[in-house]
C-alpha cells in the first residue's frame, strides 16, 4: 500500500506540471473559437437570417461579454461571481432548447420538448429561490439542463436517420454539427458537473485543473461546430 501511495504522489507531481501548462494553453484559446463563430455568424447573417439559427448570433454577443465580463472582474459581488455564472447557464439552456425545439419535424417530439424546456427552467428557479441559491453555483439544475439538451440531440439523430436524403451529406446540414457540438459539450461538462459539489470545495488542486482542461476543450468544440453551422450557409439552406 505504501508502494502504490508513493507511486501515485510521484505520478502527481510529474502530471501537474503538464496539466498547468495545458491550461496556460487552453485558457485563451477557448475564446478565440468563441470569436470566430461571433464574426462567421455576422459576415454570413444575410444568409441565415430567415432562418431559427437567427437567434445563435445575438447569444454569441452576450458569450463575449459574459467570457470578457468574467475575466475582468465587471460582475464579481463581494468577490464572488457565481451567480452570473447561474444566468449564463439558464440562458443557454433556453436558447438552445428552444432552438431545438423549432428544429425538431415531429409535431409529437416539438411538444413535449417544448414543455421540457418551461419545466426545466421553472425548476431552476424554484432552486435558486429556495435550495441552492442565487449566489452559489446551481450544480443541481445545470446537470438537468445538460440531461435535456442530451436528449434532444437524441431526438434529433433519430429523426435525421428517419428523415434525411440518402443522397444528402449530413455533414452539409446545420443542425448536425448543431447537435454534435452540444452533445459533445453537454457531456463532458455533465460528467464534471457531476461531482462539482464534492470535489470543487474539497479544494484538490488536480480536480480543478483537469476541470478546468476538460471545459475549455469541450467550450472549443462547441464552437467550433457553430462556426460549421454558420459556414453550411454559404451555399444552401438547410434543417
Amino acid at each position: 500500500m505504501a508502494w502504490t501511495v508513493a507511486s501515485y504522489a510521484r505520478r502527481t507531481a510529474t502530471a501537474e506540471p503538464l496539466i498547468r501548462i495545458l491550461v496556460a494553453m487552453l485558457e485563451n484559446i477557448y475564446l478565440f473559437f468563441e470569436l470566430l463563430s461571433f464574426i462567421v455568424a455576422v459576415v454570413l447573417y444575410p444568409k441565415y437570417k430567415h432562418t431559427p439559427y437567427k437567434y445563435l448570433l445575438p447569444y454569441l454577443l452576450l458569450v463575449l461579454i459574459y467570457e470578457y465580463g468574467t475575466i475582468s472582474r465587471w460582475f464579481a459581488i463581494n468577490h464572488r461571481n457565481l451567480y452570473i455564472a447561474n444566468i449564463n447557464w439558464n440562458i443557454f439552456f433556453a436558447v438552445f432548447g428552444f432552438l431545438l425545439t423549432r428544429l425538431t419535424r415531429t409535431f409529437a417530439f416539438k411538444k413535449w420538448m417544448r414543455f421540457a424546456v418551461v419545466i426545466t427552467l421553472a425548476l431552476s428557479l424554484l432552486n435558486e429561490a429556495f435550495f441552492q441559491g442565487f449566489w452559489d453555483l446551481d450544480s443541481y439544475t445545470i446537470l438537468l439542463q445538460f440531461i435535456v439538451i442530451i436528449v434532444f440531440n437524441g431526438l434529433f439523430f433519430y429523426e435525421l436517420m428517419h428523415y434525411a436524403n440518402e443522397q444528402l451529406s449530413v455533414t452539409s446540414i446545420p443542425g448536425f454539427w448543431l447537435n454534435t457540438g452540444l452533445l459533445f459539450f453537454c457531456l463532458a461538462n455533465f460528467l464534471f458537473y457531476a461531482s462539482f459539489a464534492i470535489m470543487a470545495y474539497s479544494g484538490d488542486p488536480n480536480y480543478l485543473l483537469l476541470f478546468q482542461v476538460i471545459v475549455n476543450i469541450a467550450i472549443a468544440i462547441l464552437y467550433s461546430c457553430l462556426t460549421a453551422v454558420f459556414l453550411c450557409f454559404r451555399k444552401r439552406s438547410a434543417r
